[in-house]
């Protein structure tokens, strides 16, 4: 269905034209990015917006740091970001042209700062952060009883513990002590 018959027909061009998968891959998260925020929108329910507008602001941020990380050029960050997000689109792809320490100054001014400071620990505690942001965000479900948040809420949770199990088996394989893995591991609304 559209809008997706016509993004797929895009990245399936970009790939057989370029060859690069990077860049069809990008065309296609940023198509259900900002089709699951209109999608949510549609829905006028508040929790929902809410929660994707957190996703993609957090999508954005990431890519964001990648292209400063990988240098990448002014058409890759305007083609990856989305265009529904709660920090400046227009400002974030200036700060990744600009270096990665320029992307943790502007999300900080953006209104982000624990994330800002993660950035500036190390990319695995970035992550960290905004998986919990995400998490903190889920916990007002907990006030509703009839509605689709808690059903929201309850596949974040099985996403992280999957997760964690992940964490936990990589940590265990690279022989990491039990404070170690705690401080990596994702908490739970």
């Amino acid at each position: 269905p559209e809008p997706f018959a016509s993004v797929g027909a895009k990245a399936y061009d970009v790939l057989t034209r370029t060859g690069d998968g990077q860049l069809a891959d990008i065309i296609l998260d940023k198509a259900a990015m900002d089709f699951t925020l209109k999608k949510a929108n549609e829905t006028k329910n508040t929790f929902l917006t809410g929660y994707f507008e957190l996703l993609n602001t957090v999508s954005d941020i990431k890519i964001a740091v990648r292209c400063a990380k990988t240098a990448k050029n002014r058409a890759f960050a305007e083609e990856a970001l989305s265009e529904k997000s709660s920090i400046n689109r227009d400002g974030l792809i200036t700060a990744a042209l600009s270096g990665f320490d320029a992307v943790a100054d502007y999300v900080n001014q953006s209104g982000f700062p624990e994330i800002a400071a993660a950035l500036k620990e190390s990319m695995s505690e970035f992550e960290r952060v905004t998986d919990n942001m995400i998490t903190d965000y889920m916990k007002k479900s907990g006030y509703v009883s009839l509605g689709i948040e808690p059903l929201v809420s309850y596949i974040h949770n099985k996403q992280l513990e999957v997760q964690n199990v992940r964490i936990i088996m990589s940590a265990k394989l690279h022989r990491l002590s039990e404070d170690v893995i705690r401080s990596k591991l994702r908490e739970f609304a």
